[in-house]
């Protein structure tokens, strides 16, 4: 088991990118949320309550990550997603992240291997290691 991160994002040219505010302010801004029953949807939703704020306005509503995470860079809203499908994309400035006072949000996921297998192929080693944690940096090949 290991855990997965999840972030607040929102545009890039967003006034709160690569700031703090509170969850009251935060849920202001209109939500890109996930379809109704989705996890990450029922964890937003348990921070407002948690935060005695009310839940925020739904400004567009998905049944997919990746078109999520894509209206956000597009500039329809705000949204938690988890930190590795949106890391590189941060770090890039593609979308901005936000950040809550005491929010860290830390989902565990389970991967089940067999036990008898002592190797996998190495797009699963890779695979792996990202998800766990160990995965060594990529090496360029020297010029």
């Amino acid at each position: 088991m290991t855990d997965v991160l999840y972030w607040f994002i929102l545009p890039a040219d967003h006034p709160y990118a690569g700031k703090e505010v509170s969850m009251e302010q935060l849920v202001q801004e209109p939500f890109l949320l996930r379809e109704q029953g989705s996890s990450t949807r029922e964890w937003l939703f348990s921070l407002c309550r948690e935060h005695g704020v009310k839940r925020p306005r739904v400004g567009l509503q998905y049944h997919g990550l990746v078109e999520s995470i894509q209206s956000v860079r597009a500039g329809y809203g705000t949204m938690l997603a988890p930190a590795l499908a949106v890391k590189e994309m941060v770090d890039r400035n593609e979308i901005g992240r936000v950040t809550v006072p005491g929010v860290e949000i830390k989902r565990p996921v389970y991967i089940c291997t067999r036990e008898e297998e002592v190797s996998h192929r190495p797009v699963v080693e890779r695979f792996l290691g990202m998800v766990l944690g160990t995965a060594a940096p990529d090496k360029k090949a020297d010029p």
